[in-house]
């Protein structure tokens, strides 16, 4: 999210169901270009604006893409982003996040990858065709307002299906990057815990130093960094479920507020307060 709030007058609304998928909708007013910090996301993320053209930073690479075409960026690797012009007009965006179990599970039914340690690389494509922007849009639209758990299914796998077919190369895993999704998975379980670089290190066999290097190599940021942004996560979650701000803070790690606050306006783009008391909108 954007980390220019001064700027920008935005509202949003959320929509979660946890087995399957976390939605988020923002309306940006007019005002100018914002930039979007390096983080992560525990689930796949896909993003879609409606109106203005996105730069971002992504596997090494920067690129630019137009409204209406849809990225997708693969749980726990850093991504960083900007607008490229200023906002003339209010500018509609939606995001979709993917549980990995939920994908992996559909790769195994379809059969599709190469079995536990290999599936389709969801996350090195942009989508550009009509067909797939529409699916996306009419998918996000039945999570964020429908209520009978089977559309939401159907949609889903009418999705998952679409990116399928648009990529099916398995991706290997194997040497450092074992270590580093060990370590991935200890800091996602233990978000909520003082995790050190010498716990990880017990987890993965590896030299500390050298366990940090090839995590920020593979991850595009530091352990602390993710656990942070693994943290944010959750809180999004906890947020928008309606708990107050302080025990969220406290349930997901952070013993100081400022320290929640800080870190949730810096990535998320408002304060935890403002998330929480936000409204929906008409679509």
């Amino acid at each position: 999210m954007p980390s220019n709030d001064t700027t920008l007058s935005w509202r949003t609304i959320s929509y979660q169901r946890t087995a399957y998928a976390f939605c988020e909708q923002y309306l940006c007013q007019s005002g100018a270009a914002a930039t979007f910090p390096a983080h992560t996301h525990a689930e796949y993320q896909l993003y879609l604006n409606h109106h203005l053209p996105y730069r971002y930073t992504y596997r090494r690479q920067s690129l630019t893409v137009g409204p209406n075409v849809l990225s997708v960026f693969a749980p726990g690797e850093a991504h960083s982003g900007e607008d490229t012009e200023a906002r003339s007009a209010p500018s509609l965006f939606r995001l979709l996040y993917l549980m990995p179990d939920s994908w992996r599970g559909l790769c195994q039914e379809k059969r599709y990858g190469g079995g536990d340690d290999t599936i389709p690389d969801l996350a090195d494509v942009l989508h550009t065709d009509e067909g797939v922007t529409q699916t996306f849009v009419r998918t996000h639209r039945s999570l964020m307002t429908g209520s009978i758990l089977v559309e939401h299914e159907a949609a889903l796998i009418s999705l998952f299906g679409l990116l399928l077919r648009k990529r099916d190369d398995p991706i290997p895993v194997g040497g450092e990057a074992v270590a580093v999704r060990i370590a991935r998975e200890y800091l996602e379980a233990n978000y909520a815990a003082n995790v050190s670089l010498n716990d990880l290190s017990r987890e993965t066999g590896l030299h500390p130093n050298y366990l940090h290097h090839a995590f920020c190599a593979h991850v595009g940021l530091p352990p602390h960094a993710y656990l942070i942004n693994v943290r944010i996560g959750h809180a999004k979650r906890l947020l928008s479920s309606g708990i107050p701000a302080p025990q969220v803070a406290h349930a997901v790690g952070f013993a100081d507020q400022s320290h929640f606050i800080r870190h949730f306006k810096r990535i998320v783009g408002v304060t935890p307060g403002r998330y929480r008391a936000a409204k929906s909108f008409p679509r």
